[in-house]
């Protein structure tokens, strides 16, 4: 029976799989901004609730509020077509008495007068 010299490592090859696999790694943690996605609404004189849910679910934003002073049945009209996420929320809370504050994926609604703290 003859023997064959068989590797069963080639460095080489490792080197590369070792490679390919930390780029994947690299290219999968590049953090995808969501802030550069954009939101389509045309709602005419809809409650502010029915804006955030409309915007969470074209989102990855989250509504932030305290219950005792938002109240979300303000009457609001938004109309945007692949608009920003700043450029919804500045007409949804137009003339509202309400100021909002964007933190990661949060947005954090209170009073506008509350931040003067």
């Amino acid at each position: 029976m003859k023997k064959t010299n068989q590797r069963l490592f080639y460095p080489q090859k490792v080197k590369r799989q070792l490679f390919c696999a930390l780029v994947a790694c690299a290219v999968c943690a590049i953090p995808v901004n969501a802030q550069s996605g954009t939101i389509s609404l045309n709602k005419s004189n809809v409650s502010m609730h029915t804006i955030m849910q409309e915007v969470e679910g074209q989102s990855d934003y989250t509504f932030f509020y305290n219950d005792n002073q938002i109240k979300l049945d303000k009457k609001v009209s938004v109309k945007a077509q692949n608009a920003t996420i700043e450029q919804v929320l500045a007409q949804m809370f137009k003339n509202s008495g309400y100021t909002y504050k964007i933190v990661n994926n949060q947005i954090i609604v209170s009073k506008a007068n509350a931040w003067l703290l």
